[in-house]
């Protein structure tokens, strides 16, 4: 999606991060972030249910949406 399509500004970033889905979880990298959505990177290409939680550090997760993927680059919108 291009830069001037999204709703607001996203935030480069390089934080470790895990996709919770379904029966499995995977190690992803959390490399840019806004208040709507994210941009994930896997070690390799992943097929995602629409619907999956990322867990962060400690205790804290986020329900999220996939809006897309592309070889190792997951889209996502966060679920309020």
């Amino acid at each position: 999606m291009k830069a001037k399509q999204r709703k607001s500004g996203r935030q480069p970033l390089s934080y470790p991060a895990k996709i919770i889905a379904d029966d499995r979880s995977c190690n992803c990298r959390l490399v840019d972030v806004s208040d709507g959505g994210a941009l994930l990177v896997t070690d390799e290409p992943l097929e995602l249910p629409q619907e999956f939680m990322l867990a962060l550090s400690g205790s804290i997760t986020r329900r999220c949406q996939l809006r897309w993927s592309e070889d190792c680059d997951v889209g996502v919108l966060f679920v309020r």
